[in-house]
């Protein structure tokens, strides 16, 4: 993940990684591991406006005795650490509340943190925040320890190789969600593609009418119309136009009735499977449209 935290920070902020050489292996969700440290992460970024360094650490612990939500056992720790403005003492009880957010009115969710919490219980362990005004930050994650007879899970010997684009591809990323949006962004300039963003369905349809995209990068879950809405209403506007629909659930039967089959890219996504979801799209389309001239 290190590229990923690192585009995710910014070039302010310094991302270390002290991770522990015992074995020290869990039964988690991968992706969804991977996007509360990334949410974690952006936290941080966030409290780092003048930037500092963000430290991802790994460690094993035994907890001895019965504590509330934990069962005594082996477990491993993954901790983020920054250098921020930290949080004041009388909130820190409420920040895995849902809803609740340190964040200017108008700048985030405040359900990055519950969700965080919801992950690490839902995975048999817990999450618990140690902050001091001005003294920065530490989010740890526990979860159990693997059983000695636990199977991992075979991984390739390298990553898929993401394709760079051939020639200049013009790529619109229609993403509410701030953080999301400029990760997918970034991750999608590094590989090579010309990148415009839009917050909402509205903004997006006023961008395709002043130029078509070669794709849309499209999420189903907005305020002002769904994912699928955006793609009808953006193909009446210009034409067939590749999609890809980047969702954690969609009704696929309405889906389909508004915009057919689109590419499905399943949140939440790392960047090799965006990178591929993207290649896969437009090839499919250089493909059709081979096939329409001949």
């Amino acid at each position: 993940m290190k590229d990923l935290l690192e585009i995710s920070a910014g070039s302010a902020v310094e991302v270390k990684l002290q991770l522990c050489e015992e074995p020290a292996a869990v039964v988690v969700d991968a992706s969804q591991l991977e996007m509360a440290v990334l949410n974690l992460a952006v936290n941080s970024r966030d409290a780092m406006p003048d930037g500092g360094t963000l430290t991802i650490s790994t460690c094993t612990q035994e907890r001895g005795e019965r504590e509330e939500h934990l069962e005594p056992g082996h477990y491993v720790v993954v901790r983020v650490t920054d250098t921020g403005q930290g949080i004041p003492q009388q909130l820190l009880p409420k920040v895995f509340d849902p809803f609740f957010t340190t964040k200017p009115v108008g700048s985030g969710t405040g359900l990055g943190l519950s969700q965080v919490y919801g992950f690490a219980r839902q995975s048999g362990g817990l999450a618990s925040i140690r902050s001091q005004a001005g003294q920065g930050t530490t989010v740890e994650l526990l979860f159990p320890a693997a059983p000695a007879d636990a199977q991992p899970v075979p991984e390739p010997s390298q990553p898929a190789e993401i394709p760079a684009p051939a020639q200049p591809r013009r790529i619109l990323v229609v993403e509410d969600d701030p953080d999301v949006r400029r990760v997918i962004v970034e991750c999608l300039g590094l590989i090579g593609y010309a990148v415009t963003e839009a917050p909402n369905g509205t903004e997006a349809l006023a961008a395709i009418a002043t130029s078509k995209p070669d794709l849309l990068v499209v999420d189903y879950a907005m305020p002002d119309m769904t994912g699928a809405e955006v793609i009808s209403r953006a193909r009446a506007l210009v034409g067939d136009l590749p999609v890809i629909l980047a969702t954690g659930y969609a009704d696929m039967a309405a889906v389909e009735r508004l915009a057919g089959k689109p590419a499905i890219l399943r949140k939440p996504f790392d960047i090799n499977s965006l990178g591929l979801a993207v290649a896969n799209a437009l090839e499919m389309d250089a493909e059709r449209q081979r096939v329409v001239s001949a």
